[in-house]
């Protein structure tokens, strides 16, 4: 059944299933980079430099010295707040577009299931005076 399913969303859908891909992975990678903005967070919270930075505070620092902003803690705020908001409209496309092709497929179905009971032979009905 997945299987059937699948190669009909691939067939039929390629598009739309190949934009849900990308935004699955999109979303995704956006969650794990907010979560690696809460080094910098928090090392911007400190007084104390610290000695070994680590290869994520790094590339905050390269990031915010590339567009010209001080990495500062409200920056940074700023920052993961922008990939929060993102994110969000990353999952609200994604939710859109999962549930276009899921309509799809059962307007498809349901069309399919009335055209066989259309043709369909009612001999038996006709017998029981049904």
């Amino acid at each position: 059944m997945i299987r059937k399913t699948l190669a009909l969303c691939v067939r039929e859908y390629w598009v739309r299933f190949a934009v849900a891909i990308v935004l699955l992975l999109l979303t995704g990678m956006s969650s794990g980079l907010t979560i690696a903005a809460v080094i910098p967070l928090i090392l911007s919270l400190d007084a104390l430099p610290i000695e070994g930075s680590s290869s994520v505070d790094v590339v905050f620092r390269r990031l915010f010295s590339a567009v010209g902003i001080e990495m500062t803690f409200l920056n940074i705020m700023f920052v993961m707040l922008g990939i929060v908001l993102v994110r969000a409209v990353m999952m609200i496309l994604l939710s859109v577009v999962m549930k276009s092709i899921e309509l799809d497929i059962e307007r498809d179905k349901k069309q399919h299931l009335f055209n066989a009971l259309l043709r369909t032979q009612l001999s038996y009905l006709y017998r029981c005076n049904f």
